[in-house]
């Protein structure tokens, strides 16, 4: 009989089930988090709101999940919980720089975006600065660089990378190591710097995992392929390219599902018809 406490944990479970793309499992638990919790429950909102915006924008439909993100935000206000806040930043400029890299590589005709992706991600730095929060201090630097090689800015990124690369993998940010790595090798390969591009994307290679989630695998893939064809290793570029390919096919099959599912859901729990 403790529904408060059925409905925050099911908005956690949720959490958990998006983190591991399990997304009929997200789906079920976001449904009873949200039909159980009463309009106070601004911590359970908060989390369940967050966790279809996040859903619905890495389906690449930030359209729908504009207004989750915006109920997310006035519940964890509410509550005066500011780590939320961060994180909804957070999550939502890794979600455009994402969503940045999938339409550049997937030669998409429009990035819709860029031009928001740099600017998302110094709000987050200047919030968390306003807040006092250091838990990700690398992360919005390795975002600031990903942008910066994605806007075909070598030089700027690379330095971001060489200062905070590093330490962002001994902060736990292991399982983008061989994406970011790659993207290295492409910032040091077109400045001229072949030899110690060759080095990190060996170095990107013996790191990828093959199970891991399909959008970090696919612009490792993509920056390998293109790192190995101006080092005129064609075979290995090859190779990366058909990687990447199907790596992006299930990302955007991944995509579809989301959006069959928790595209209809309502704010009550229930779904459109």
């Amino acid at each position: 009989g403790l529904t408060r406490l059925q409905a925050l944990s099911a908005a956690w479970l949720a959490h958990m089930c998006y983190l591991r793309t399990d997304m009929a499992a997200m789906k079920a638990h976001l449904v009873q988090a949200l039909a159980l919790a009463r309009p106070d429950d601004h911590t359970t909102l908060a989390r369940a709101n967050l966790v279809v915006a996040q859903a619905l924008h890495a389906a690449a439909r930030l359209d729908l999940a504009l207004p989750w993100y915006s109920r997310a935000r006035v519940h964890a206000s509410k509550e005066g919980d500011d780590a939320s806040i961060s994180a909804l930043m957070h999550n939502m400029a890794w979600l455009r720089a994402t969503n940045m890299r999938q339409a550049v590589f997937c030669r998409a005709t429009e990035v819709n975006e860029e031009v928001h992706a740099l600017t998302s991600a110094e709000s987050t730095l200047h919030f968390d600065l306003l807040v006092g929060s250091t838990s990700l201090g690398s992360l919005v630097p390795l975002l600031r660089a990903q942008i910066l090689s994605l806007e075909s800015k070598p030089s700027e990124a690379l330095e971001i990378y060489e200062q905070y690369l590093v330490a962002a993998i001994r902060q736990g940010m292991g399982r983008l190591e061989s994406s970011l790595l790659a993207d290295q090798a492409w910032c040091r390969v077109q400045l001229g710097q072949n030899d110690d591009a060759l080095s990190d994307a060996r170095a990107a290679e013996a790191r990828l995992d093959p199970v891991s989630h399909a959008d970090d695998r696919a612009p490792a893939h993509s920056r390998l392929s293109q790192v190995f064809e101006m080092l005129g290793l064609s075979v290995d570029a090859k190779k990366h390219a058909d990687q990447a390919g199907a790596a992006w096919l299930d990302h955007t099959q991944l995509q579809a599902e989301i959006i069959k599912l928790v595209g209809p859901l309502r704010e009550d729990g229930t779904s459109k018809e």
